[in-house]
């Protein structure tokens, strides 16, 4: 005969989210939940480790012996051939007759794993996700036709191609109920989203699928509704392998206290009669405070209680009976309040209904995180305003003063004229205020190029280089300036030295940047050393730039490369010219690194990739 105590428990187990199962210490599965047979299938009397990793034998990550020796184990594992990703927490079990089993909880994590990818995917890894993800994801119109699908969604609707499945109606192609579809779209065109929606899907061999559905809408520029994008998992195996579940053994107790959710179950008149440990940390009344006669609205209040009541009879909150992902606000017992997210279940006896079992997720940590990531976007947000208050400051200086002097030059000439027919000194004049003006014109063209270049990127021209040669030109151009500086250029071009695939003219103006960024730094003269040469071991053409100036300052080395950054007094430049260098190297798959000590001058250090190890990928300049 099951006792009354007993039964409540199996009421408990059966409504539970987390899979659940007992081994022998020779690894025999003694007790299986629903969840757990659901996710693994039925295994009792099995080992372990086929019903769990399908393997034939002990997995390479079993705790199990720290288990049977006293310890609890608390980790995260990914199924590959499940593709699933479970929060496992594991502790022995002493059972009535002395002898110790092992009690495994295996909480499916799978899509919160995904959306902590997300929120750090760049677009290439979103794609990758949206490929690989273990369940289906979808893009469609707000008419319901699809615009995008996974290769999961394909291979669970038995398409074989993308653009077989894009010719679908969703409507009268895959939805298998008329209705399912018009529900879903009131639902999803009056909140903007669905969560945990279910519904019978049709596939493509006619057989169903059951699913479960969470979606947004999709807005385009002017914030109108386009369509529809989601996620679709595959619930037909989990319907199909529902069973019985066993006889509740004494171990179902220690079970609810060891959950890291904390679990409240009620009567019908909202009585709590569960309570776990869990549920003590959170709301911090004791257990038996708890079962002394609390009403559950001692934990929310009874506008919530009444609405979670609503949506559990709700199906179209998760199913009969059910509640899924429910978020409110609940308090402690000092009346603090506490974020939380809510799923329940009907608890019933001999098919009468006794009353409900809710399981409390804290979210009070992920708010933090989330309200970090929002103070990280705002810092973000105000780095960006204060580059661009530098930039607009720079620009303007830098091309105020060769303005100026045009204007000046200009002035002088017209006074010239105004004076009559130039004579031979006034012609002088007039070719030293032109060759002046000439120059600053030429200043001002270069500081336009420089911020050209850095505002937006243009298409490589890509071909086989020859780095010596090209070495050669950007001596030869900058010999004169070098000169005016009191500045001796020495070469050491190895003869070795491989073509690398690239555009000529962008690693020439690098090349000239680091020469003119050396001048800079040696107002009273110096000496530059350009050499390069091959390393083979990593296939690839080494260019250094070094000089003999005054060097750079520990805590500037870091940030050198950074846009708008300079060493130089104001009005020397914008703070662009190393970082153009470093785009241009970063386009061409190569790295830049710069060695200086303050007084002992700097070292830049250029590596390309040689032709023959940028074969495979050539063609592919951006």
């Amino acid at each position: 005969m099951i006792d009354q105590e007993t039964k409540r428990l199996a009421s408990i187990f059966d409504a539970m989210e987390a899979s659940v199962y007992i081994i022998s210490d020779d690894c025999t599965v003694e007790f299986m939940n629903k969840t757990a047979i659901a996710a693994f299938g039925e295994g009792l009397g099995r080992k372990c480790y086929e019903v769990i990793a399908g393997a034939g034998h002990v997995c390479p990550w079993c705790r199990a012996r720290e288990v049977f020796d006293g310890e609890i184990q608390s980790w995260e594992h990914a199924f590959s051939h499940l593709g699933k990703t479970f929060e496992v927490f594991e502790l022995p079990l002493e059972k009535p007759d002395g002898t110790v089993s092992h009690m495994c909880i295996y909480r499916d994590i799978t899509r919160r794993k995904v959306r902590e990818k997300r929120l750090t995917a760049s677009i290439e890894d979103y794609r990758r996700l949206f490929e690989r993800i273990g369940c289906g994801v979808y893009i469609s119109t707000r008419e319901g036709r699809f615009v995008d699908a996974n290769a999961a969604l394909l291979d669970m609707l038995r398409y074989k191609s993308r653009d077989e499945l894009i010719a679908t109606d969703m409507a009268a192609d895959i939805f298998l109920s008329p209705s399912d579809w018009r529900i879903f779209q009131e639902i999803i065109e009056d909140s903007g989203h669905v969560n945990a929606y279910e519904a019978e899907l049709r596939r493509h061999d006619g057989g169903v699928m059951s699913a479960l559905i969470n979606s947004r809408v999709r807005f385009d520029d002017n914030d109108n509704v386009i369509g529809y994008e989601g996620i679709i998992v595959d619930q037909t195996q989990q319907k199909d392998m529902e069973r019985s579940l066993k006889k509740a053994n004494d171990f179902m107790s220690n079970l609810i206290q060891s959950s890291i959710d904390a679990i409240v179950a009620v009567d019908r008149k909202g009585y709590i009669i569960t309570y776990n440990e869990s549920a003590e940390t959170i709301y911090g009344y004791t257990r038996a405070e708890a079962l002394s006669g609390m009403h559950v609205t001692r934990l929310y209040s009874e506008s919530d209680a009444r609405q979670i009541k609503k949506l559990i009879y709700d199906q179209g909150h998760g199913g009969p009976g059910r509640l899924i992902n429910y978020e409110l606000e609940a308090h402690d017992k000092n009346g603090l309040p506490i974020p939380i997210m809510l799923s329940a279940a009907l608890l019933s006896e001999n098919g009468v209904e006794i009353g409900s079992v809710g399981f409390f997720r804290d979210l009070r940590e992920i708010r933090r995180m989330e309200q970090q990531f929002a103070d990280q976007a705002r810092l973000l947000h105000e780095h960006k305003m204060i580059s661009l208050g530098r930039l607009s400051a720079s620009v303007v200086h830098e091309l105020n003063n060769p303005l100026a002097g045009i204007l000046n030059y200009l002035r002088l000439m017209l006074k010239i004229l105004q004076r009559g027919a130039p004579t031979g000194e006034s012609l002088e004049k007039f070719s030293r205020y032109l060759s002046l003006s000439e120059s600053e014109t030429s200043r001002c063209s270069k500081i336009v190029s420089s911020l050209l270049a850095f505002s937006r990127k243009s298409d490589l021209e890509i071909s086989a280089v020859n780095i010596i040669e090209l070495l050669e030109r950007c001596v030869l151009l900058s010999q004169h300036k070098l000169m005016l500086n009191n500045i001796a250029i020495h070469t050491g071009f190895s003869k070795d030295t491989p073509t690398v695939w690239g555009d000529f003219n962008q690693i020439h103006q690098a090349v000239i940047n680091l020469i003119f960024n050396a001048v800079d730094a040696m107002p009273q003269g110096g000496d530059i050393t350009l050499t390069c040469g091959h390393d083979p071991k990593n296939a690839s053409v080494v260019i250094t730039v070094a000089d003999t100036g005054q060097g750079i300052a520990r805590e500037d080395l870091q940030k050198i490369f950074d846009p708008f950054f300079s060493t130089k007094t104001e009005g020397k430049g914008l703070g662009l010219g190393l970082s153009v260098v470093y785009g241009i190297i970063d386009r061409h798959k190569g790295n830049i690194h710069v060695a200086s000590q303050p007084g002992q001058g700097t070292v830049f250090t250029i590596s390309l990739p040689t032709v023959k190890n940028m074969d495979g990928s050539k063609n592919s300049g951006t």
